[in-house]
């Protein structure tokens, strides 16, 4: 690698990516599952429990669009400063002599 802050950039969001996609797995369950209904003893709680969860399948559907959205994000600028990196490091054919060799 040409420069060590791009690889710990790259590395920053390659983590930054997996929390992301680790975080949307675990958000994809509900948290009244089918094997709870008829167990709570109460039929006016559980029709709550039941609301309640069906109102955070909504929101969790539409938040795993966003972080969907920024887990494909962060890994394209993982991957963009690779390619950057790769790029830099392609590009300096010579090292620097002289008085640009001193800066």
């Amino acid at each position: 690698m040409s420069d060590d802050n791009l690889k710990m950039d790259a590395d920053a969001l390659d983590g930054f990516t997996a929390q992301l996609n680790s975080l949307i797995r675990d958000g994809s369950a509900t948290m009244f599952p089918a094997s709870f209904h008829g167990e709570m003893g109460d039929g006016g709680v559980e029709n709550a429990i039941s609301d309640m969860a069906s109102t955070d399948m909504s929101i969790g559907q539409r938040l795993n669009n966003y972080l969907s959205a920024l887990a494909g994000l962060t890994g394209a600028s993982a991957k963009a400063t690779r390619d950057m990196d790769k790029q830099l490091a392609d590009s300096v054919t010579n090292p620097p002599h002289g008085k640009l060799a001193q800066l």
